[in-house]
């Protein structure tokens, strides 16, 4: 989770970007913390879950 927050502020503060893909995987205090962060996003967040 540390990662995606790092990348995730990286590509937020992009103007060119319209929204965000992740493609990860993890248990529930992982979609917790990714649906966290979708509500406080200022940008789409898209998720795919392998």
């Amino acid at each position: 989770m540390e990662q995606i927050l790092e990348i995730h502020a990286a590509l937020e503060d992009e103007a060119e970007l319209n929204g965000i893909v992740y493609a990860t995987h993890g248990k529930a205090p992982l979609t917790e913390s990714l649906g966290a962060l979708d509500r406080s996003s200022n940008k789409p967040l898209y998720w795919l879950w392998t």
